[in-house]
């Protein structure tokens, strides 16, 4: 048998943590080797799976029509920022488990590091959006890194300082939100930036048609092909002409 390749550290980040859930069979495969590809070392976080939720589990969510499944993610987001409190992770890479990764991942994610170490500590680095439509100015900012709030919950950087103002939070505030606009919402209240880098380096799966999505009700109820399809043609709308007008 092979020789597994030994994990190479990347730049700048301490710990990669990925959400899924124990039955997710094909993504946790998916994941693994996309992961693997660049000999990335990581860390699946399986608590909180459906299943295994108790009423004390649910007591920091308010009264809501939140299903379980939202719920669960974000409590496995909030088992993230206990890990990194606990083993004193000063920036952490978090991934859901349908992320695909840029071919020049590695390499990108240095530079966003390098742009992100020149910013106060307490902020995030979304590393999705590769078919949001961006606002005006967006591609001509003087900065590598962009301000702007998170979309989605795919792939971002995060840093000690902020998951510790987070935590506190959580100690005086109950949660009736996902986890992507949980997250933006603590973040506006604490004073938390996001910023995009110009390049999207992490797509979702399951935006994409590889995998049929567990939490978006209105995109479940599409084929596949059709969401491939609406994908690409919204990545071209939004970003691939602003992109090619902007190096003509």
């Amino acid at each position: 048998m092979p020789k597994k390749p030994e994990a190479i550290p990347l730049f700048g980040v301490d710990k990669v943590y990925v959400l899924t859930v124990k039955a997710f069979d094909e993504r946790i495969k998916h994941i693994t080797t996309e992961l693997g590809k660049y000999n990335i070392d990581f860390e699946f976080i399986f608590d909180f799976d459906i299943p295994e939720i108790t009423e004390k589990d649910l007591s920091i969510f308010s009264p809501s029509n939140m299903e379980m499944a939202h719920k669960s993610l974000v409590l496995k987001n909030i088992a993230v920022w206990k890990k990194m409190a606990a083993e004193s992770i000063q920036r952490a890479l978090i991934l859901e488990d349908d992320a695909i990764l840029d071919e020049s991942f590695r390499t990108d994610l240095e530079d966003i590091i390098k742009s992100a170490d020149t910013l106060p500590p307490g902020h995030l680095i979304f590393l999705g959006g590769s078919d949001t439509k961006l606002p005006k100015g967006f591609l001509n900012h003087p900065f590598p890194l962009v301000p702007r709030r998170m979309t989605t919950a795919d792939g971002f950087v995060i840093d000690s300082t902020l998951i510790f103002k987070r935590l506190e939070w959580l100690k005086h505030n109950k949660i009736n939100l996902p986890a992507d606009g949980l997250m933006c919402k603590i973040d506006a209240d604490i004073n938390a930036p996001h910023f995009w880098p110009k390049k999207s380096i992490v797509r979702q799966a399951s935006c994409t048609g590889k995998f049929q999505t567990t939490l978006d009700g209105s995109r479940s109820k599409h084929s596949l092909l059709y969401i491939k399809l609406r994908f690409h043609w919204h990545k071209f709308k939004n970003q691939s002409v602003k992109r090619w007008l902007q190096k003509l």
